[in-house]
């Protein structure tokens, strides 16, 4: 997503060749295992200050809702590149089911599903890079993700049967889940 809203922001002036190589050679990290799209640009870019910042949204009937906030800055001063990025979701669902069945036996199969949950999720990069000449760089990333998740569900459903018959089941399930990740 962070390399399609840089790519975005580049003006088609500035372009001055796009090479795709298809497999990458010895010029690369022995780490590619696919191709390179190489982008050169008429002017150099990597000097200043440069960012972005995104938001995702979608809507729905029965409580519906997806929203994703993002931003992106890098700093470039001759040798020196430091770079962060920091992007939040939050989303919540709702899910509705209602069925009635009739057999040909004369039995009768009510249910209904309430499915509720919603979740959150906050990402973020720091990173800075030091290049001494064109082939040696050291540099040092962090990363962190938080998520989180719960859910309700609410069931329950009705078997009316010949003679007077029934059975009736409720259920009801609380879930939660956290994931905490650094690197």
């Amino acid at each position: 997503e962070e390399l399609a809203n840089y790519l975005r922001s580049i003006p088609a002036d500035n372009l001055q060749s796009i090479e795709v190589i298809p497999i990458a050679g010895a010029d690369y990290e022995a780490s590619f295992s696919g191709g390179v799209i190489k982008i050169n640009l008429k002017r150099a870019r990597n000097q200043g200050v440069e960012g972005s910042v995104g938001m995702m949204a979608n809507f729905g009937p029965d409580d519906y809702r997806y929203l994703m906030p993002s931003a992106r800055i890098s700093y470039n001063q001759n040798k020196l590149n430091l770079y962060g990025s920091v992007s939040l979701l939050d989303q919540d669902a709702a899910t509705y089911i209602e069925s009635v069945t009739n057999y040909d036996n004369g039995t009768q199969m009510d249910s209904f599903g309430d499915i509720r949950g919603e979740g959150g999720l906050a990402s973020g990069q720091l990173g800075a890079i030091y290049s001494f000449d064109d082939k040696n760089t050291i540099g040092a990333e962090v990363n962190y993700s938080a998520s989180s998740t719960t859910s309700h569900t609410l069931s329950t459903s009705s078997l009316a049967g010949l003679a007077g018959l029934a059975v009736d089941n409720d259920s009801e399930y609380n879930g939660k889940t956290s994931n905490n990740n650094m690197a």
